[in-house]
């Protein structure tokens, strides 16, 4: 890995987790960016970092690289790494590298111009990196993410408006799927499995999902849902047909029905999905891999996701309600950050819901597999997971109660407990929505 690559994974991890450059690593880096082989979209992602985190004794020799007083402002930061700016979304980052908080009004400008195709990337990639960084606020989420929704294919807009053209039943409410667009590295993705468990418990059910931006390089949903042929939500449809329904083109293919539906970003908008590229340059994931999971094109009724990182914990559920969503039910502490849970430590599952009187209620759970009858076991590191693999063993289950692997039964039958449980704790509920 080149050595720009490893100073970013240490600079621009956040505000409370960034790590100084040991010498040595400067040393390379100064020698990459003088040969001129640090891409300009990695430049700035690590300066930008190194900004905000703010230089000591070792890394001086990097700010000998830019234009004195390069580093000094951040007006001047700007200038060196995201020439061109226009002004009023430069005043806007002046904010967001200064640590103020941006209205929900600011947001959405700030999103317009992160999705438009005019943008440059090493300004898009400054301002995605510093949101990161310092963590973006709850309005912030919300402005980017009207943004977001502002450049959605129309088609998604009428399958939500049309009962002749929604694939799912009207009178069930919709839960929208969210792993993490990156994947898994070295553990079994669940996602379709979970999908036939709430389609088999009443639940409309789509799963949203995208190339894989990084920086994981594993299998994803999106990886899966193309080997198990899951139906797909796309713009070219000549018709949308109920997978719920006794008929329609896939009538004999009943497996199919226990998938829900899959959208796939780049269908549903090009723009959103034409971050894929940049985020793979600038190695660390930016704010959007929280954004994705959120975006709610079919006006989903609930929210099923997951949080890596426990500062973020309590607040993806508030920001899914200001994305439309009635209630959310979000994982932590689980496997590689997806929606699989763990049988090496208790599951930590947050429901909410918003009540028609304007009000939410919470409700925390914490699951521990014996309390399921499952006996503690290690989190395993696979070394060969396949999208093909984990197809193959997803039907598998479906069909007969057992993939044959006992590792993958075990850890899902409790991930499906677990799930069950918070659903029941939402179905008790659902009348107060």
């Amino acid at each position: 890995m080149a050595a720009i690559q490893e100073g970013i994974k240490l600079v621009g991890v956040g505000k409370a987790g960034s790590k100084d450059c040991p010498a040595g690593l400067v040393a390379e880096i100064v020698r990459e960016l003088r040969q001129g082989d640090v891409a300009p979209v990695a430049r700035t992602v690590f300066f930008t970092g190194l900004f905000l985190k703010e230089l000591n004794a070792d890394e001086a020799p990097l700010a000998e690289l830019l234009p004195a007083g390069a580093l000094a402002g951040v007006g001047a930061l700007i200038d060196e790494l995201a020439p061109g700016m226009p002004e009023r979304i430069r005043t806007l980052t002046l904010k967001i590298l200064g640590a103020d908080t941006l209205d929900v009004a600011e947001s959405r400008m700030v999103g317009d111009y992160l999705f438009s195709p005019e943008s440059p990337d090493v300004c898009r990639a400054l301002i995605a990196t510093a949101l990161r960084i310092r963590h973006a606020e709850t309005d912030e989420y919300a402005g980017i993410i009207e943004a977001i929704h502002a450049v959605i294919d129309p088609f998604y807009d009428s399958v939500t408006h049309s009962k002749s053209r929604s694939p799912f039943k009207e009178s069930k409410p919709l839960v929208q799927l969210a792993e993490p667009f990156d994947g898994v590295n070295h553990s079994h993705l669940l996602t379709f499995a979970l999908a036939g468990h709430l389609t088999g418990t009443g639940w409309n059910v789509l799963s949203i999902a995208g190339e894989n931006p990084g920086p994981k390089q594993g299998i994803n949903v999106l990886d899966l849902a193309r080997d198990l042929d899951v139906p797909m939500l796309r713009p070219d449809m000549d018709a949308v047909f109920d997978l719920c329904s006794d008929g329609g083109v896939n009538s004999k293919v009943p497996m199919k029905k226990k998938w829900g539906w899959c959208l796939n970003t780049a269908d549903l908008s090009p723009r959103f999905a034409e971050w894929t590229t940049l985020r793979r340059q600038m190695i660390k994931r930016p704010f959007l891999a929280t954004v994705e999971k959120l975006i709610n094109p079919l006006r989903a009724d609930v929210l099923l996701s997951s949080i890596y990182h426990p500062t973020f914990k309590g607040r993806l559920g508030d920001i899914a309600h200001r994305a439309g969503f009635k209630a959310s039910v979000v994982a932590f502490r689980s496997v590689e950050g997806g929606l699989g849970l763990s049988l090496a430590r208790a599951s930590n599952v947050t429901c909410t819901l918003s009540c028609s009187d304007g009000s939410v209620i919470e409700e925390k759970f914490v699951f521990h597999p014996a309390e399921f009858g499952f006996e503690h076991e290690k989190d395993q590191k696979l070394e060969a997971v396949s999208a093909a693999g984990d197809a193959a063993k997803t039907i598998k289950f479906l069909e007969s109660g057992s993939s044959g692997d006992t590792s993958f039964d075990q850890r899902l039958k409790f991930t499906l407990a677990v799930y069950g449980r918070a659903f029941e704790w939402l179905s008790e509920h659902w009348h107060l929505a």
